[in-house]
């Protein structure tokens, strides 16, 4: 019987490894790609503290949904997206991808605040830099799709001057921007699925961008700009169990999806379709798919916790036992992974890089996605992840994936040939960093003395927000208290600039945020 089991298991090998097209030499990435995700500016004309899911009750029960502190919320986020995009910079890679939510609510000082800083920083350093679309980018606060209710959040009463964005209008801004990029060596397309205005995210209207870079001698690469906002053919909330839990309109948000089914009368095809049709037309080495929400996010609501292996696996065979037999029937949308696995470039390495979770580091997860199979046997084929999380809560997620090279300090390995590293705007393991650390404590704690209260509240700074008595009052004055401090500390300590002031103010207060006292870091 062992001997069976022996020569079983190398056949099993080979059969698995050709069928997923990951059998051959190695490749070598050639590119360096800064990611980044989820800055989530928010229009300082709108009221967030009591609003849906971002209310204080959310935010303190759920704290995968948090708002942020007033101190980024409202005074620093967009200096700290302009921070990370520095730090990537810094970091020499060949391209940048933002991968969506970089607006709360969709609104029209939010989407162009985003642009200004991408195209600053692509104007400055000369980098390459592509967006993809993600759900806070055209619904109000993530989830709301009523066009008055995301007018109502973005404008106080009587003020009409922030109107919120449509998708289309969203989409339009982003393949402008993605094709005004100058490179000799990356080749860019876009496709927007309809010229009508009028239609959305429930109506099979989508962005795919694809992203070539092809240099003789060098092995060849293709990125995938996937639109994970394209809800047609998505289980929807009213035909199941779900509506009696959340507002319809408030699944969308909640889980991504793409199109898949095409509708030959109309002369449309679905996103996976048309994303295969320019897949199969090539076999780039190495494939990239790019989009805000991670494959496993994809045409299902997630329930386990992703850090949670045992009940992810658990929730995953729910979901294949529901879907595999019923969704010939019609009763239930295929696996993603039947869809996806149309993507794959045959022959070569595959990838999937991702944002939108909500984590205190940045986690591999899920880890790997195969395409059809079970349990990974026989799978046609697989993509290997990497989420880079989001920048909204606990401290800023940026990352750089490039090739694999175990001997550069902080890298993770995907597999032999893939890689990434984490880049932190504030690291309290720098001598720098930490020394920066410790003298502004002390600053906060002179600040305390010298107003009569808590400093760390009166810069808004902690989670005391999320208290009863907190209210708007209390938010614009610890804005107010906060940029005059930053002036002083810049002008009491010109051995930092304002970009050092900001990064380590962030770091203080996404510490609060997952319940630790940044104190610990200086002792």
């Amino acid at each position: 019987m062992q001997k069976i089991v022996r020569l079983f298991i190398p056949v099993l090998s080979l059969v698995m490894g050709c069928a997923g097209g990951q059998a051959g030499r190695q490749v070598h990435l050639p590119i360096k790609i800064g990611l980044l995700a989820d800055s989530q500016l928010t229009s300082d004309k709108s009221k967030i503290m009591d609003t849906g899911y971002r209310s204080k009750f959310m935010d303190k029960n759920l704290g995968k949904v948090a708002i942020r502190p007033p101190a980024i919320e409202r005074c620093l986020a967009k200096e700290m997206l302009d921070i990370a995009l520095e730090k990537l910079s810094q970091e020499n890679v060949d391209l940048i991808l933002y991968l969506g939510d970089g607006a709360n609510s969709g609104g029209t000082d939010e989407i162009e605040s985003l642009f200004e800083s991408l195209e600053d920083n692509r104007s400055k350093s000369g980098i390459p830099t592509y967006i993809v679309i993600g759900n806070h980018d055209y619904l109000g606060l993530g989830m709301t799709t009523n066009v008055i209710d995301r007018h109502t959040i973005l404008n106080p009463i009587g003020r009409t001057i922030n109107p919120p964005l449509s998708k289309y209008q969203v989409l339009k801004r982003i393949s402008t921007f993605n094709k005004m990029n100058n490179s000799g060596v990356f080749r860019y397309k876009d496709y927007l699925s309809s010229s009508d205005p009028n239609l959305g995210h429930r109506d099979g209207l989508y962005l795919v961008g694809h992203l070539e870079y092809v240099v003789p001698g060098q092995d060849s690469v293709d990125i995938f700009l996937v639109d994970s906002s394209d809800y047609k053919d998505s289980r929807k909330p009213e035909m199941g169990g779900l509506k009696h839990f959340v507002r319809t309109e408030q699944y969308y948000g909640a889980k991504g999806a793409m199109s898949f089914k095409d509708e030959p009368d109309k002369n449309k095809v679905s996103q996976i379709t048309y994303i295969e049709k320019l897949a199969s037309s090539s076999r780039p080495a190495i494939r990239f798919m790019a989009s805000h929400y991670p494959p496993d996010h994809l045409d299902r609501i997630r329930l386990a916790d992703p850090e949670d292996d045992l009940l992810v696996g658990v929730e995953a065979v729910g979901h294949a036992i529901w879907e595999v037999p019923l969704s010939p029937l019609g009763l239930s949308t295929p696996p993603p992974e039947d869809h996806l696995k149309r993507g794959l470039s045959k022959g070569g390495k595959n990838y999937w890089l991702s944002g939108h979770t909500h984590v205190k580091k940045m986690t591999r997860s899920p880890q790997k996605l195969d395409c059809g199979g079970i349990f990974g046997f026989f799978s046609e084929g697989k993509f290997g992840c990497i989420n880079v999380g989001s920048t909204t809560d606990y401290r800023a997620h940026v990352a750089v994936v490039e090739a694999f090279d175990n001997n550069k300090p902080g890298m993770v390995k995907v597999d032999r040939n893939v890689g990434y590293r984490e880049i932190p705007l504030f690291d309290p393991k720098r001598p720098d960093d930490k020394q920066c650390l410790k003298r502004m404590l002390r600053d906060v704690a002179l600040y305390a003395i010298k107003h009569g209260g808590d400093g760390v509240t009166l810069l808004g700074l902690n989670k005391e927000y999320q208290k009863k008595y907190w209210t708007e009052d209390h938010t614009e004055a610890s804005v107010e208290n906060l940029k005059s401090f930053i002036d002083k500390f810049v002008a009491d300590h010109p051995e930092y600039d304002r970009s050092d002031v900001t990064a380590c103010l962030g770091f203080i207060a996404a510490a609060y945020e997952i319940g630790i006292n940044p104190k610990r870091f200086v002792k």
